[in-house]
């Protein structure tokens, strides 16, 4: 069968269902003529309802055909086709678009969130660096105050190391001026 133009597919099935039904209304007269013996257990009126059955049957099928010609023929698909692929097509486009501006703003949220974050951190380096500076200039301070204090403390100490030697110099020598005169005496 061809697909390639639609007069050609229906003259195809034209043929088609004619013979089709041509050979079945054969088939049913020699049914009909060729009646079984009574010893077959089907009854009469059976047998006659069968035929009928068969007969309507023969007579719809061409109908079916010629409606599913009209339905089904080659171009209405392609243009149906066509129509199902053109609607999948703006269908992946809108899903594209709405995926390409979730991720633009997630994008952008995650750029700000950066931003803020280096903010932050240079905030936190020049906080840090300040605390720094001022502990380094507390601890020169402290240096200062304490080498004063050692240079006072070592300064007393040698004035109290001096006054003792004196103060023991001294009283040694009037200790011994009184034992020397005690003695002499």
């Amino acid at each position: 069968m061809s697909y390639n133009s639609d007069n050609n597919t229906t003259g195809t099935e034209n043929s088609l269902v004619e013979n089709f039904t041509k050979k079945n209304a054969q088939g049913i007269t020699q049914l009909q003529m060729n009646a079984l013996p009574v010893m077959v257990p089907i009854q009469e009126k059976d047998w006659d309802t069968m035929v009928s059955l068969l007969q309507s049957a023969v007579d719809f099928q061409p109908k079916v055909y010629e409606l599913m010609r009209t339905l089904l023929t080659v171009s209405r698909m392609k243009s149906m086709m066509d129509q199902w692929a053109e609607t999948e097509k703006k269908h992946f486009q809108e899903v594209l678009g709405d995926m390409a501006s979730k991720l633009n703003t997630q994008q952008t949220a995650v750029e700000n969130i950066l931003l803020q974050m280096k903010n932050h951190e240079q905030q936190a380096g020049s906080h840090l660096e300040k605390v720094m500076n001022d502990t380094l200039a507390q601890g020169k301070e402290l240096e200062k105050a304490i080498a004063k204090a050692q240079e006072k403390t070592d300064r007393r100490t040698w004035i109290i190391r001096t006054a003792i030697s004196v103060g023991a110099s001294v009283l040694a020598a009037v200790l011994s001026t009184l034992l020397c005169a005690l003695w002499l005496v």
